[in-house]
């Protein structure tokens, strides 16, 4: 830090009009010199966004806070162009016909990112999307039927040399159908969705079965209102989830499904109890994280 100040200093004395430096150095110079100063600040990434070659890094926020006057933002945006179209087609007063495509990228996890024990020069992971879907909707109802197909590129593996690589790939493809409606004094609704996730990453070998897919699912609502102030109103869940197979490869333990639902899947045999509880709401559609448990 000392030899920073004493260029900045340099600088100032030679009658240059500004300085280029890291936005985490910002603060002191400003401090040293005793007044503003015209700083081009490089590194500017995004909050988790892979660090390349860059040892000093600041987000946006944090370099305005302190005092930046030019950011530079290079890599962060043209390696992480995400290209996005949608087109909607009205036929007739009840029918709609949608398709859109995209590509998305999202940041390696920060732990897999470490310069020690993990590959800084990770690339962000790619999906490209295509989605189609038709809609009809009155005043007497609503039907939606999508399908969708997300192809995965540059997931992270596992390396002997570098701890992780962008080497691994994916894809998810399925169907969603969504049908709401209401006749006299009975409403309701029902939704099905299909998924098929394959994913190579981490230590797999190939693509393997998603450990988050749940492959069938089915929702069935309905409400019937009884007088203005009373309604009776029944819901039934299934969801159909993959076994854990790197849960049980883990533990060396054959296990059957002894209940699934919405709240918790159990396997069991002769000496394991193991519960797998989704640990929140889905954050996303078609993705369902679990918490594991394993008691003996």
């Amino acid at each position: 830090m000392r030899q920073t100040l004493e260029i900045a200093e340099l600088v100032e004395a030679a009658g240059g009009h500004g300085i280029v430096c890291s936005a985490s150095e910002l603060t002191f110079i400003r401090q040293y010199l005793g007044r503003p100063v015209f700083a081009v600040t490089p590194g500017i990434r995004p909050r988790g966004a892979p660090t390349q070659d860059q040892a000093r890094v600041t987000t946006v926020e944090e370099a305005v806070r302190a005092g930046s006057s030019l950011l530079v933002l290079g890599r962060a945006v043209t390696s992480a162009a995400d290209p996005r179209a949608a087109l909607a087609l009205r036929v007739g007063d009840h029918q709609t016909l949608r398709i859109a495509a995209g590509r998305y990228h999202q940041p390696a996890d920060p732990t897999q990112l470490d310069p020690i024990y993990g590959n800084p020069r990770l690339g962000p992971l790619t999906a490209d999307h295509v989605i189609a879907g038709y809609e009809w909707k009155s005043e007497f109802g609503n039907v939606r039927v999508e399908a969708f197909h997300k192809q995965y590129t540059d997931l992270v593996t596992q390396d002997s040399v570098t701890f992780y690589a962008n080497q691994g790939h994916g894809h998810a493809r399925g169907v969603d159908v969504f049908v709401q409606g209401t006749y006299r004094w009975l409403s309701g609704w029902a939704s099905y969705g299909f998924l098929d996730a394959r994913r190579k990453e981490l230590d797999d070998p190939e693509e393997v079965p998603a450990a988050y897919g749940v492959r069938h699912s089915l929702t069935l609502v309905s409400q019937y209102l009884a007088t203005s102030t009373w309604s009776v109103g029944a819901r039934y869940t299934y969801e159909e989830t993959r076994t854990f197979a790197r849960l049980l490869a883990t533990l060396g333990v054959e296990a059957e499904p002894l209940a699934v639902d919405r709240l918790a899947t159990i396997l069991w045999n002769k000496d394991h109890l193991i519960l797998a509880i989704p640990s929140g709401m889905r954050q996303a559609p078609h993705s369902s994280r679990h918490r594991q448990f394993s008691f003996r």
